[in-house]
């Protein structure tokens, strides 16, 4: 099914407008200007021969950025104990699967299975527990 998100502020029913659409499969569809050579000057945008650069307003996205933010909590509000996972972001929009821990000072951190302790993350999600299997004697 598609669905159609672009701003209530910014649809228009006559004329051509920018739109932004979510397909049955979860991709987005962007309508946009073509970008001009202007437009890509300076950029390290790589086009492939299928490919189309489009131009368009960051309030066509405004709404799905908002939505996508508020998903996460910030970093200062996780609050874990033993045997605990979050799934963390960094300022780069990278994710990890991160352990609670205690430092040897006794403070919290978050380590990434298999990677070395970090603090630079800014946001997290909790990860679904996972169902207790019953057990039949």
């Amino acid at each position: 099914m598609i669905k159609n998100l672009t701003p209530e502020h910014m649809r228009c029913f006559i004329g051509n407008c920018p739109s932004l659409q979510r397909l049955g499969d979860g991709r987005l569809l962007i309508v946009g200007k073509e970008a001009s050579s202007d437009d890509l000057a300076g950029t390290s945008a790589d086009i492939g021969d299928d490919e189309q650069a489009i131009v368009i307003s960051q309030d066509l996205l405004s709404d799905l950025i908002s939505e996508a933010v508020e998903a996460w909590t910030p970093m200062e509000k996780a609050v874990g104990g033993d045997g605990e996972s979050l799934l963390v972001v960094d300022a780069h929009g990278n994710q990890y699967v991160a352990d609670f821990a205690y430092a040897s000072d006794g403070k919290q951190y978050w380590q990434p299975t298999g990677l070395p302790a970090r603090c630079d993350y800014v946001a997290f999600r909790r990860l679904p527990t996972p169902p207790v299997k019953e057990t039949m004697e």
